[in-house]
């Protein structure tokens, strides 16, 4: 217990301190009488546009999760609730803590047991990056970007490529694939190799859309449409900044942003987002204090909805905010 502890104070305070360093990368040099000036200037109607997209983007979200989980009926109203939840969640704990939030809560609301929800969760960040890095090399047939955005694509593909070749196979060799496991579970003693079995049977239920051809592609689907309307929703946002940019140059921010929020982060992934969105913009030539102020106001209409929409449903379900926490601490 006390090395658990103490590991995750250890990421807690690894993610404080590179969030620290972002925020002072971000935040140097700025001209502080400019950076009030433009926001006063800012076109806000367009700002709330841009939350709007961040509302129907967390409804599809829910959608997509719905079509992952194992097959059993569940309603989108009480998907799009505890999706929302858990992005509040993610939001305001460090070091996505708050991943847990949504397979936790519904292993209590349905029978979908917590481990094949855990399941559904990484076939969900398999999708997204996999979407994400599409982004990224048709964008690169129109930009030149830093080498280190390619080399960090490089390393996902790496990485992504052979987990979904792995899990496709387990998925469809569940019966060989459980053999092999259990060669290695057997060694266990007898009541730890109960419970871990039951884990590896509840995971791999989770898995059972990755042989789903129909399943997968609508989820491939909907992971790029996801993608396409947070670019679309950066575009619309640099209305509210006068900035007259190419269509091209939002997708470069949104990927950019999202490879920085790789990284562990503090809560709200204060510095990552703020560093990693403004480089995007100053590659093109906008200035640093408009491109932060830029990065500020997108922050905010990125977590604000999901956690207005995280707080009011936890009210209407009169579920306890605490007790989640208790819960992540008891994972």
């Amino acid at each position: 217990m006390n090395k658990k502890i103490l590991s995750n104070f250890l990421k807690i305070l690894i993610s404080i301190l590179l969030s620290s360093f972002f925020i002072y990368l971000a935040f140097q040099n700025i001209n502080w009488k400019e950076a009030v000036s433009i926001l006063q200037s800012v076109h806000y109607s367009y700002a709330i546009i841009t939350s709007l997209f961040t509302i129907i983007i967390l409804y599809l979200k829910s959608y997509r999760w719905g079509i992952i989980l194992p097959l059993r009926k569940i309603e989108q109203w009480p998907l799009f609730a505890i999706t929302s939840i858990g992005f509040m969640a993610i939001a305001l704990l460090p070091i996505r803590m708050g991943e847990f939030v949504r397979p936790y809560l519904i292993s209590q609301k349905s029978d979908i047991k917590l481990s094949s929800s855990l399941a559904t969760i990484l076939i969900e960040r398999i999708y997204d990056f996999s979407s994400l890095i599409l982004i990224l090399m048709v964008v690169l047939f129109f930009v030149t970007l830093p080498t280190w955005v390619f080399r960090a694509g490089l390393t996902i593909i790496a990485i992504i490529v052979p987990l979904l070749i792995l899990l496709t196979i387990i998925a469809i060799k569940k019966q060989s694939s459980l053999k092999v496991i259990e060669i290695f579970v057997a060694r266990l003693p007898s009541t730890i190799s109960l419970r871990v079995r039951g884990i590896i049977h509840s995971f791999l239920d989770g898995l059972e859309i990755l042989p789903d051809l129909k399943r997968s592609l609508s989820v491939a689907f909907l992971s790029l449409l996801i993608w396409c309307l947070n670019g679309l929703s950066i575009y619309i946002l640099f209305f509210s900044f006068d900035l007259h940019l190419l269509p091209v140059v939002s997708y470069v921010v949104l990927v950019m942003t999202a490879l920085g929020l790789v990284l562990p982060a503090a809560p709200g992934f204060v510095g990552n987002f703020h560093f990693f969105a403004a480089m995007g913009l100053v590659l093109f030539g906008v200035p640093k204090t408009q491109a932060l102020t830029f990065a500020i106001i997108y922050h905010l209409t990125q977590f604000i909805p999901p956690i207005v929409c995280g707080l009011s449903f936890l009210l209407f379900y009169k579920i306890s905010l605490p007790s989640l926490l208790q819960e992540q601490k008891k994972a």
